[in-house]
């Protein structure tokens, strides 16, 4: 290695500095910076007059002279800790960081015996005094403003529909009914109460002290025409999945579905029919205005009997043992 490089390496390091952080001071790049600790390239003479000027020192002596040896010069750190800050790409060992090894021509000299080494040089000779200057630091790079990261928006908690309770039915659990000819008028005016006094109500005692509201089924429900009783749900991440809603939907209106919560991933909600005639479904959270989850129904209607399958199997049988005697 030469002396420029030796000396580079050297100022760099008793400054605390990385490679990166040194190639700013001086204005260059750290590609460059490791090119001539490595001996690969020689600095211009305009970076070594960069170099002189920073560290107060002539280009004379940061090209001839092994600065690591100059006994009487004064402090060459650039206002930083004496102690080596080393980065990741250069770890602390035990060994001496400035014990480099002798150059290529350091070890011509010796060989050739035409020069003395560093080592059999008269002490005179090493211990010229410099006198250095002293410098500002120099910024080649302006420091650009951290900027505080953008908060991440979090789902806002459902507005509670509004009420309206009548003062004769003021200490009971009422519950207001919106017929499927007034969905309608529900959507646009479901936050005003001069419309809310106009649904009619009745009391269910069997249910636990809520805001509950019933909604008329349409198709998409089992039995058409029953009573959708809802309890309003007033947090987004208070819906479970596979639970049965209905749900106040700017597009769609006023729905009955099964939901997938899938607020926290995507925003949406996924809706899913009972009714095979209806596709699945995916709609933005914020296309929803209520939600309600479905605790019971009233309906005029009873479900179908089931049919037994030990009876049909039987029938099976019988069918069987008719088509065996016919062939006969």
């Amino acid at each position: 290695m030469s002396l420029i490089s030796n000396n580079l390496k050297y100022l760099r390091r008793i400054n605390g500095l990385t490679q990166e952080q040194f190639a700013r001071r001086i204005g260059t790049k750290r590609a460059n910076v490791g090119a001539y600790e490595e001996a690969r390239a020689v600095p211009p003479v305009d970076t070594l007059k960069i170099i002189a000027n920073t560290f107060g020192i002539s280009v004379d002596d940061f090209v001839k002279k092994d600065i690591r040896k100059l006994r009487e010069t004064p402090d060459l750190t650039f206002g930083f800790d004496s102690k080596p800050a080393y980065s990741q790409d250069e770890p602390e060992t035990n060994e001496d960081p400035f014990d480099f090894p002798p150059s290529i021509g350091d070890l011509m000299h010796k060989f050739l015996g035409n020069e003395p080494t560093p080592q059999e040089k008269p002490a005179e000779m090493i211990a010229q005094k410099v006198t250095l200057k002293p410098t500002e630091k120099i910024s080649f790079e302006p420091e650009l403003p951290i900027q505080a990261p953008k908060p991440v928006p979090k789902p806002e908690y459902i507005e509670p529909a509004p009420r309206y309770v009548s003062e004769s039915s003021a200490h009971k659990n009422t519950i207001q009914i919106v017929r499927r000819f007034q969905f309608n008028d529900y959507l646009m005016k479901n936050k005003e109460f001069s419309f809310l006094r106009t649904l009619t109500e009745f009391h269910l005692p069997t249910l636990p002290p809520g805001d509950y509201r019933a909604f008329e089924a349409t198709e998409d429900f089992a039995f058409e025409g029953a009573l959708l009783i809802g309890s309003l749900i007033k947090d987004w991440f208070d819906i479970t999945d596979s639970k049965n809603y209905v749900l106040v939907t700017k597009p769609q209106g006023i729905i009955y579905r099964r939901v997938y919560n899938q607020v926290k991933i995507k925003g949406t909600l996924l809706l899913s029919s009972d009714n095979h005639r209806f596709p699945s479904t995916e709609i933005s959270i914020n296309d929803v205005i209520e939600i309600w989850e479905v605790k019971a129904f009233l309906s005029y209607s009873l479900p179908e009997p089931s049919i037994s399958f030990d009876k049909l199997s039987n029938l099976v049988g019988e069918m069987k043992f008719e088509l065996d005697r016919l062939k006969k």
